[in-house]
């Protein structure tokens, strides 16, 4: 295992309720651990499609987008307590996931 620390970090901010546009790319150094902390390396990262549509939906105070965002979010949650195959029946029937769900304005 490798112990090169990066000296820095990029982030994606969200200062505030703003469109997807407005979102900010930060870089930022990287503080060093403290005795007892450790430090992990993120290889990859995503937003969901739920907070996707909450975000959408808090930013142009659009109920619709934020209550699918929201309904997404606890139906993916209730799927996961269930094992295979009951996540693929409760995404189906609730109406869970995003594939036909179009992202558009």
């Amino acid at each position: 295992m490798s112990s090169t620390v990066t000296s820095g970090v990029t982030e994606i901010v969200l200062p505030g309720p703003v469109e997807p546009s407005g979102l900010q790319v930060r870089t930022r150094a990287l503080p060093t651990p403290a005795a007892g902390q450790v430090l992990l390396r993120m290889d990859a990262t995503g937003v969901a499609f739920a907070e996707q549509q909450m975000r959408r939906g808090a930013a142009r105070r659009n109920v619709l987008h934020y209550g699918l965002g929201a309904w997404l979010a606890l139906v993916s949650t209730a799927a996961l307590s269930l094992g295979t195959p009951g996540p693929y029946w409760v995404l189906a029937l609730a109406g869970g996931g995003s594939g036909g769900f179009p992202y558009g304005s």
